[in-house]
């Protein structure tokens, strides 16, 4: 092909054009590169990146978030900082990162309560709290703290062989008492008889499973807190004390006597459970208590509450009832020896066939504000033992958050890592010793014995 002075122009012309446009692609990719940003991550739970738990809280937080660090001139240690805030920021705006040089800036970290360099401070509005690490469930339980308008006191009564709040032994309560601590509330333990009156600073009063009867005088002051627009949550078992019957007529309640058993073998094997009077609960109604929570929740030996409509109409009409927790329809009231090799459904002997209610919620408006209560069939599912167990931290934290009406904080997922713990069997465990201890390493002397071998022939 005759390459003409026109067609040498032309080509010049196209090559001029080729590399112009060349570099305004490379500065457009370069300018989208910074402005716009991917991440992808890909471990169980997304641990990588913010959970969707602290998403939401986030969420939910309508006054600026600001973290303080005390820390020296350190350019990585900043930056790092800085894409920890970063990754907040992203998901609440007004979030924003000031670092302080302790010893530029003593004063100001004097009057910040600041003991050490590297410490960071967290503020949230006119609150701030000081974090011992700046990993994310840290900062999460720090702000459950902070996002709360005041403290939550907590008062289990004690003094009749209730459950203990403090007890780290199986049928205590002491982890769901930690996880409180770590979100806002302070738990104490209260014997009526020491003081002849509920504390003053109670926010919700917990009745944990009482073994031995209520005095008289005992269940009045409690009567009296409910009348005044106390908060209550009330963990009835099978076994517990029947002495506040006086207290269920208030309430316009029934206590049932027996004991909730399910007969549903397949359903026991599916989820491992070895006992009919342990009891899940799947399906959960319309309530801001159980609403977000998707996972079963396990009630062992638990009885039936329900509304009282006889009472209801003696006693108080104001209140609202809704039972929030209900077991299967296979499930039964079991009025009988629940020991028995066959447990079989008698309406003869007055048993109740499920679904059965064994969380039952009250609320009413009194002197402008709202009065909240729980009633539930169990207090098992409280304990050391079963906390862990399916949904049943979840509900826990949000009974405490509704009794405290701490309703933006109610179903905030627990988030847990599902890849973060490999689990062999005992066959598989012998097999990898086996290859490891024995096989390899007799595998590599054979190996190397047959070259040595070889080489001695040659």
């Amino acid at each position: 092909m005759k390459i003409t002075r026109h067609s040498h122009r032309d080509l010049k012309l196209y090559n001029a054009l080729f590399y112009i446009l060349f570099f305004a692609i490379v500065l457009l990719l370069g300018y989208v590169s910074k402005t716009y940003k991917f991440e992808a991550d890909w471990t169980a739970g997304n641990r990588n990146t913010l959970t969707e738990t602290t998403q939401n809280i986030l969420a939910k937080l309508d006054k600026p978030l600001k973290f303080i660090a005390y820390i020296p001139d350190d350019p990585a240690l900043q930056e790092e900082l800085k894409l920890l805030v970063d990754k907040y920021k992203r998901f609440k705006a007004d979030t924003s990162l000031e670092i302080v040089n302790p010893d530029l800036q003593p004063a100001k970290a004097k009057n910040a309560g600041v003991t050490y360099t590297g410490q960071v401070i967290l503020h949230l509005g006119d609150k701030q709290e000081s974090v011992e690490a700046i990993d994310e469930q840290t900062i999460v339980q720090t702000l459950y703290r902070l996002s709360r308008e005041k403290q939550r006191v907590i008062t289990f009564l004690s003094g009749h062989n209730e459950r203990n709040p403090f007890s780290p032994q199986s049928t205590g309560i002491s982890s769901l008492s930690d996880v409180l601590s770590r979100q806002g509330f302070e738990v104490q333990s209260h014997n009526l008889i020491s003081t002849q009156a509920i504390p003053n600073n109670t926010d919700i009063l917990v009745i944990a499973a009482p073994q031995t009867a209520y005095l008289e005088g005992e269940i009045k002051i409690i009567q009296a807190y409910i009348k005044a627009g106390g908060k209550l949550l009330w963990l009835h078992d099978p076994d517990s004390s029947d002495s506040l019957t006086p207290l269920a007529d208030q309430l316009g309640i029934l206590v049932h006597t027996g004991t909730i058993v399910d007969a549903n073998q397949e359903l026991q094997q599916l989820l491992g459970i070895r006992n009919a009077a342990v009891i899940p609960v799947i399906d959960y109604t319309r309530s801001s208590i159980t609403k977000g929570i998707d996972r079963q929740t396990l009630f062992p030996f638990s009885t039936m509450i329900e509304e009282d409509f006889d009472a209801k109409i003696k006693a108080d009409m104001l209140w609202q009832y809704n039972a929030f927790l209900n077991t299967m329809p296979t499930s039964w009231l079991e009025k009988g020896d629940i020991n028995s090799s066959t447990l079989i459904f008698e309406v003869e002997k007055d048993d109740r066939q499920g679904p059965i209610p064994l969380g039952l919620s009250l609320s009413k408006v009194k002197d402008d504000a709202q009065q909240r209560i729980i009633v539930m069939g169990d207090s098992d599912f409280l304990l050391n033992s079963f906390i862990g167990y399916g949904a049943n931290l979840d509900l826990a934290r949000n009974i405490f958050n509704w009794l405290g009406q701490d309703d933006g904080l109610l179903n905030l997922p627990t988030q847990i890592g599902e890849d973060i713990h490999l689990e062999l069997s005992d066959n598989l465990l012998i097999s990898l010793s086996f290859f490891f201890l024995i096989l390899l390493p007799l595998a590599l002397i054979v190996t190397g014995s047959l070259i040595w071998i070889r080489r001695q022939k040659s």
